[in-house]
């Protein structure tokens, strides 16, 4: 087992010269940029920033006995700030001769990678195809500078982080998305994205490995001095370490940093008993006696770590488990989530699963955008489930029935005697793919998603950091192998079977018209899962994006309104917020039809977007309503821009649309406050425009009144 001690080390041992001890004790901290979508390196999570870079830099800091703060925006915001010598530190930064004109670079390399390509798995690109193929990749960065030189005539989609790339694959928006491999397995892991291949891509010739030292401003030969002392005094049993904890770099069995309380718990207990839902897959069931299922092979894979076994207690139904579990007859549950009646004798590690809520119904329903309209439909719920009283109290509306599980649910939905059937994406999929292909489908998506992760009884609080620790150091690649197990390789087990079956009916019947009729059964069944499946992927992404105008529409924005919100309280940077209305458009309507209205929406959308800066964020919040989130702009800078907007709409000028105008309300987002509140301040600087005699920008002044009548 690899411990990480960290030390504490004096100043004196670093051989600091007179001049470099004068500029730290001259430094109340050291500022040092950090990505929030570079894993394993740095992202966030649970919204914490953490990673591999955090914890090596923060031990530096340790050596050097200096106080380092992390700052988390956007990469060209980042090589300014270090140009302007407004940032300290920049840990991992590519050389380019660009680069090199304002910034030194350590010696030493902080970070090596390998550097991937991912496409979808329904793809063949070969050599000749390549030149087509539509490249995702994150602005700014190395790989984007090296892809503009060495592959001029690609098309490239632009994105903001490896995260978007990734998606823009999915999405169909790109063909290939390149990036650091730990992070294009990361972002495939977390959005469950089984579509997807990571491999080389014949004919794109990438580095194979992507070398990336520290950075500081040019001319910084005291602070880039400093880095390298605190750098040589790391031991190299430290930094394996950390490479250990954030990229699984050595073949080592166990769990890092256990207690000697937690150890010896261990040495005294080898069994664990688990209670578990006896029937969702993909997830787990129970199978023959046997814990099958995600969880399951989850569970195998921290036994290796461990060195401990965990025993199935078995239960016909998921309400029995939980019984099992309130008396105690079960130490743990491998996939569970957290709520107020099951803290009562579980305590819960951190979620290791995420993932949607969706909306099963019979194949002939149309995709439902809004599921507020389903008033009165009878949808139904696992008996037991943590999301059932949650989407009773959000959508008072409809007639939730509970079922004894995912079967009965969907076959009641196959006979008409439910509407609907509501359960995670992952279980959902499985079944209709296995079960009812050709007669459910995913017809819509709730606004929640799902967090599971492992509940464990609290008398046992030494197995629950145990467990806390275990799951913290499984890698993304290791997730991904389980995941891609279950939900991709099954599938192709179930497809064998049939052409298997085929073959033995043809050899018992000996009938060359049976075998031809099979065949195109086969083909017609294998091009109906293909649409099915990109029908389903379609429809999630329908839920996130306005299809008139292309924007996101606000389900969509929801996470990256949280974001920035979470960002303006961890930093306290100010974020503002810009809602805009198209002035009379009713009478655009009346007058020129529904279909100029919706030109108008298009060019305003395209005007808006190409005036915008790139850390802006554009939303159609719905009708002729606009919303613009505005990161890192106090109210009278976001109340100029807003005018800058205005102004640009005022003067479009196009042939056969009428000329309009938009009245904007600005506010910004003040201590604590939550995003209702946000918002009603911003809706009602956009109403005292309107009153004010519309095409002007109003902000919001503490006083205004809210909730007034447009």
């Amino acid at each position: 087992m690899i411990t990480f001690p960290f030390q504490t080390f004096a100043a004196s041992d670093l051989q600091l010269t007179p001049e470099e001890q004068a500029y730290l004790n001259g430094k109340p901290y050291i500022s040092v940029y950090v990505s929030d979508a570079f894993p394993p390196f740095s992202f966030m999570e649970n919204g914490s920033l953490k990673g591999y870079s955090l914890d090596y830099v923060r031990l530096m800091g340790q050596v050097l006995g200096a106080d380092i703060r992390f700052e988390s925006e956007p990469w060209f915001e980042a090589l300014d700030k270090l140009k302007k010598g407004e940032l300290d530190l920049i840990p991992y930064i590519a050389i380019t001769e660009e680069r090199q004109q304002f910034v030194d670079y350590t010696p030493y390399s902080h970070i090596e990678y390998t550097t991937g390509a991912v496409f979808r798995k329904d793809m063949q690109l070969s050599q000749n195809q390549l030149k087509d193929a539509v490249i995702a990749v994150s602005k700014n960065t190395f790989l984007h500078a090296y892809l503009k030189k060495n592959y001029p005539d690609n098309k490239l989609f632009m994105s903001t982080s490896t995260a978007g790339a990734v998606l823009a694959v999915s999405d169909g928006k790109a063909d290939i998305a390149v990036g650091s491999l730990p992070a294009l397995e990361f972002y495939i892991q977390k959005n469950w994205l089984s579509n997807l291949n990571v491999s080389q891509v014949e004919g794109l010739a990438l580095p194979q490995t992507t070398v990336l030292p520290m950075g500081v401003t040019k001319g910084n030969e005291l602070l880039r001095s400093i880095l390298v002392k605190a750098h040589a005094q790391i031991s190299y049993s430290e930094a394996a370490a950390l490479k250990s904890k954030w990229m699984n770099q050595f073949d080592t069995v166990g769990v890092e940093g256990l207690s000697e309380e937690e150890i010896a718990f261990l040495d005294e207990r080898k069994h664990i008993t688990t209670c578990v839902d006896p029937r969702w897959l993909p997830l787990e069931a129970i199978d023959k006696g046997l814990h099958v299922g995600i969880s399951a092979d989850f569970l195998a894979l921290i036994e290796t770590r461990l060195d401990i076994q965990f025993d199935l207690v078995p239960s016909k139904s998921w309400q029995g488990s939980l019984q099992l579990g309130r008396e105690g007859l079960c130490d743990i549950f491998p996939l569970i989530t957290q709520t107020p009646s099951r803290e009562e004798f579980l305590n819960f590690t951190q979620p290791y699963i995420k993932t949607p809520l969706v909306l099963a119904t019979d194949i002939q329903i149309p995709y439902i955008a809004d599921i507020t309209q389903l008033t009165g439909k009878r949808i139904g719920v696992s008996s037991g489930y943590a999301f059932y009283p949650v989407l009773v109290e959000q959508y008072p509306d409809l007639n939730f029935v509970e079922v004894a599980n995912i079967d009965e649910g969907l076959q009641k939905v196959q006979a008409g005697e439910l509407f609907g059937y509501a359960d995670s994406l992952v279980s959902v999929g499985y079944s209709i793919q296995h079960e009812y292909l050709g007669q459910l489908k995913v017809s819509s998506e709730f606004d929640k998603n799902w967090q599971l992760g492992m509940g464990v009884q609290k008398s046992l609080q030494p197995l629950l950091s145990i467990l806390d620790k275990a799951i913290a150091q499984t890698t993304a690649f290791e997730r991904q192998e389980i995941i891609n197990k279950w939900i991709s390789i099954r599938y192709q087990k179930g497809t064998n079977w049939w052409i298997t079956g085929i073959g033995v009916l043809a050899t018992v019947l000996i009938l060359g018209a049976v075998i031809a009729w099979y065949s195109r059964l086969n083909k017609r069944l294998g091009k109906e899962v293909l649409l099915r499946q990109q029908a389903e992927q379609e429809a999630i992404n329908l839920a996130h994006t306005d299809q008139l105008t292309g924007l996101l529409n606000r389900h969509g924005s929801a996470e990256l309104i949280k974001q920035e919100m979470a960002r303006n309280q961890r930093k306290g940077t100010p974020v503002s917020l810009m809602i805009m209305d198209v002035d009379h458009f009713k009478h655009v309507n009346d007058e020129y039809g529904h279909k100029v209205g919706d030109d108008v929406l298009k060019l305003l959308a395209a005007t808006l977007t190409a005036q915008m800066r790139a850390t802006d964020h554009l939303v159609r919040w719905g009708g002729e309503e606009f919303l613009v989130l505005v990161p890192d702009v106090a109210v009278d800078d976001a109340v100029a821009l807003a005018d800058k907007y205005r102004t640009a709409v005022e003067n479009i000028a196009a042939p056969n649309l009428p000329r309009f105008t938009v009245s904007i309300g600005v506010a910004q987002l003040a201590e604590n406050e939550g995003f209702s509140h946000w918002y009603q301040h911003t809706d009602a600087a956009l109403y005292k425009a309107k009153n004010s005699g519309r095409n002007r920008v109003c902000a919001w002044q503490e006083g205004d009144p809210v909730d007034q009548d447009g």
